[in-house]
């Protein structure tokens, strides 16, 4: 099998990763998307390129599937979009190489971030079909068994190689949440792009959740989606704090001992409760 990690930098710009579906992922492509086409944004023209067309995704896949990718990655101008929720592992050597690789890392607390992947599970027939109940689906929180792997194994790892990166950007999705348009500049800038207020403006509004949701152009699914059940949705609420009708105490407990073993020593701090 053809491991990912060779094929990320020698052809990116900007290479986004986080820890699961559903934690911000989706919705920072949107913006890395509009900032690329913020010339067009400025004169009112249309974009119509996806964002979805504009990313490459590499996940666990096939020897044949990440060949076809990195081809068509080499065929692409640059600025290339790629994504991963892959761990550090698969990434950190060729990364090394490439010191001006811009990376992004988006962070989401973990409690709502597994109620989210929850739902993942129920929507994605790729992902068995599940449609057990919220306390099944903890237990392989519980017991590490994840797609994707255990949420505070990958942080601790991404987390700490970005802090002491020069071109890394770590975004917390409740920040983007309290401060969509702060968070665009920010991003504008860790890129060298120079956008206008009116600019950032209209990106800030196209990237709000319901106007998202709604649009073709942004949103990373079609209509009619064949691998989906039908028992979720791409984008569901897209609130803080949405865990508080899921975990019991004890679950709660769980997380909240396994982030101060982890992840708060680091200085990764979550947003748990709205704001």
């Amino acid at each position: 099998m053809l491991s990912v990690h060779s094929l990320v930098c020698s052809f990116g710009h900007s290479f986004l990763h986080s820890f699961s579906p559903l934690t911000g992922t989706t919705w920072t492509l949107a913006i890395l998307h509009l900032l690329n086409n913020a010339d067009k944004l400025e004169r009112g023209e249309d974009i119509q390129q996806t964002s979805k067309e504009a990313t490459l995704f590499f996940g666990v896949i096939h020897d044949q599937t990440n060949s076809v990718r990195k081809e068509i990655a080499e065929s692409m101008k640059g600025p290339r979009l790629i994504q991963t929720h892959l761990p550090l592992t698969y990434f950190r050597q060729q990364i090394d190489k490439y010191p001006n690789l811009k990376v992004i890392q988006v962070v989401r607390n973990a409690k709502d971030t597994l109620v989210s992947f929850y739902h993942f599970y129920r929507m994605e027939k790729r992902c068995g079909g599940y449609n057990g109940s919220w306390n099944h689906f903890f237990k392989l929180v519980e017991n590490k068994q994840l797609a994707f792997g255990d949420y505070f194994d990958y942080y601790s790892d991404w987390y700490v190689y970005n802090k002491q990166r020069t071109n890394s950007l770590i975004l917390r999705y409740e920040d983007m949440k309290k401060n969509l348009k702060t968070n665009v500049k920010r991003i504008a800038e860790f890129l060298d792009k120079k956008v206008s207020d009116d600019v950032a403006d209209i990106i800030a509004t196209r990237t709000t959740f319901g106007n998202m949701k709604a649009d073709k152009m942004l949103r990373p699914w079609k209509d009619s989606n064949p691998t989906t059940t039908g028992r979720s949705e791409p984008m569901r609420k897209g609130i803080v704090g949405d865990y508080e009708g899921y975990f019991n105490e004890e679950q709660n407990e769980l997380i909240e001992q396994r982030y101060r073993e982890t992840l708060k020593p680091l200085g990764l701090q979550f947003i748990m409760n709205g704001y």
